[in-house]
């Protein structure tokens, strides 16, 4: 059975640990909680990304033995949690470098404590993370050698991905440059709001601000579900290549062989002539929508990031809200969760056929209508809602651009629609108390003239039919 190590690090987060670190950080101890939870698999995110660079094996081997001083005693138990936090700075500062600040932003904007303490948790995680895999190291009953470190590293993110809090995936995969790290993780970051390496993605593959709007809109609703070719400039790049060489071959030769040269006829001078023009105006020409399309992808990314930081931010901070039934959730302000109960406790609110609301963080894989393990925090949300509030049914819809297909489209909706309620059910939700349908291309809420309005016309949504 694969190790573990975020079940085994929660397992130092005891009471006392929490209270003590709490009383260090003159901090409320739920926020303090909220915070070391989602630190651990944040800190294994970044570790993971940074072990896969090429001087990751070394890096990590010799970060382990620092902190553990070659110890196999050296575990996170035997230190207090101020040692662990002035421990764990330098192991933040390795392994998210000049975004470490970022970070723990990020963190204290999740869990509602000051920035500086978020740094200090995050810190206490990265020495609990570290001193657990100095164990496994070390140990000979572990049986991990240096070589086989990378691996136990690597097979932690399908357990990132069951920790990893969506609504902090969203915030982490806004930081420039670290979006990536919290891809493997969740919502990230390209799960809940994706990151800026898959709007570069989506840009060299669709082309300019198209590509963009699909990465963009991942975020809110699902993956791009139509197939598209567009320009693509490598062929070009290749040509313009091709054509610089023989240019030079060309002219090396004519400087190196002037016997030769003077032997070529006027006519054959001409001629070759006329072709090394031809190339140097294809070079050119090449060179030129190679730069071209090289600065669209890099306006893309720029606008994709701002629009991702936008997406984040509209959905406003996350917080506790108590269910009649006690049950708390950890959801953002303008979600559809905090919607969805205002529209329900509103007695002056008539249950209609067109208010809806739009999930915000339901993912999909692409093209498909299998949804993303990041998917499951908003859906197990969705449940508690419906088991606290008894008496409420709800409608799905599924909804696409008019990219493609509109009989294929309407089924790919359909069967997204249907997955959300199966999973609903699958939570605990009766059948009786649910409906799906697919509308595919239509009820549009923008312009589909736009990659941004196609973006906001694939969504998934629900609609309260009883409560």
């Amino acid at each position: 059975m694969a190790v573990n190590l975020l079940e085994m690090a929660k397992g130092y987060l005891t009471d006392a640990v929490i209270s003590r670190t709490s009383g260090v950080l003159n901090e409320n101890p739920d926020g303090v909680q909220k915070a070391l939870v989602a630190a651990l698999p944040v800190f294994l995110s970044g570790l993971i990304s940074r072990s896969s660079s090429p001087d990751g094996p070394g890096m990590l081997t010799s970060l382990i033995e620092q902190f553990t001083g070659n110890s196999s005693t050296a575990t996170p138990s035997s230190d207090t949690p101020e040692q662990l936090m002035t421990k764990g700075s330098g192991l933040i500062n390795t392994v998210f470098g000049p975004g470490a600040g970022l970070v723990s932003t990020a963190l204290a904007q999740f869990s509602g404590i000051k920035s500086e303490s978020a740094s200090g948790v995050l810190s206490l995680a990265g020495s609990v993370i570290t001193g657990l895999l100095g164990r496994q190291l070390m140990s000979q009953q572990g049986g991990v050698t240096a070589s086989g470190l990378v691996g136990l590293v690597a097979g932690q993110r399908e357990f990132i991905g069951a920790a990893m809090p969506s609504g902090l995936a969203a915030l982490m995969g806004n930081i420039p440059g670290l979006g990536g790290l919290f891809g493997s993780g969740s919502a990230a970051v390209k799960g809940a709001v994706g990151s800026l390496g898959s709007a570069v993605a989506g840009a060299t593959s669709f082309g300019g601000k198209e590509g963009a709007g699909r990465a963009v809109h991942t975020p809110a609703y699902s993956d791009d579900d139509n197939n598209s070719k567009g320009f693509n400039f490598w062929p070009w790049l290749l040509a313009a290549l091709v054509a610089g060489l023989l240019f030079y071959f060309l002219r090396g030769c004519g400087n190196s062989n002037d016997t030769a040269s003077a032997s070529i006829s006027d006519t054959t001078s001409a001629s070759v002539q006329d072709a090394t023009a031809t190339m140097d105006s294809t070079a050119t020409a090449a060179g030129a929508l190679v730069d071209s399309a090289g600065s669209s992808i890099a306006a893309a990314a720029d606008s994709a990031g701002s629009a991702l930081a936008n997406a984040a931010a509209s959905l406003g901070a996350f917080g506790a809200r108590k269910l009649p039934d006690g049950i708390e959730l950890n959801i953002p302000a303008n979600g559809i969760e905090n919607k969805l109960i205002a529209f329900i406790e509103d007695k002056s609110k008539v249950v209609d056929k067109t208010t809806w609301f739009n999930f915000d963080r339901l993912l999909y894989e692409t093209g498909s209508a299998t949804l993303k393990p990041e998917s499951r925090e908003q859906l197990q949300n969705i449940a508690a809602i419906l088991k606290a509030y008894p008496a409420v049914n709800l409608k799905i819809g599924g909804y696409t651009d008019n990219t493609g297909n509109a009989a294929a489209n309407k089924k790919l909706s359909q069967n997204r629609a249907d997955a959300a309620m199966a999973e609903l059910i699958r939570l605990g939700v009766g059948q009786a108390r649910l409906e799906a349908e697919g509308y595919g291309i239509e009820h549009p809420v923008a312009s589909n003239a736009t990659p941004e309005g196609r973006a906001q016309n694939r969504r998934t949504a629900v609609r309260v039919t009883k409560k």
